[in-house]
């Protein structure tokens, strides 16, 4: 699922490299992957590690989402788009599997 995330950061990232939404995407999906891995090494850690990484995933997910809105209002004058919701289903769902299953 990180890499879901991590594609649908960057594929927002593709069309403003320089937007700062994108640089903290990517730093917060980096640090989601650097602690999922760390909680598979440390089991007596993994609650705590586990939750932090779905901290940043959640974090990384609103700055894509901040990012896609802002890029979307300039370049074709429309907030949201089908395809948005579709993911942000997916990535609440990832919310919901990390924490209760």
């Amino acid at each position: 699922m990180e890499d879901f995330i991590s594609n649908y950061s960057f594929r927002n990232c593709s069309n403003a490299i320089g937007d700062i939404w994108c640089i903290l995407s990517a730093i917060f999906v980096g640090l989601s992957a650097i602690i999922g891995f760390l909680s598979a090494i440390f089991s007596k850690l993994s609650a705590i590690l586990v939750f932090l990484s779905a901290i940043f995933a959640i974090l990384s997910a609103i700055l894509s989402f901040l990012s896609a809105i802002f890029r979307d209002t300039i370049m074709d004058k429309t907030i949201i788009r089908d395809e948005d919701l579709k993911e942000w289903f997916l990535v609440a769902l990832y919310f919901y599997m990390s924490f209760y299953h």
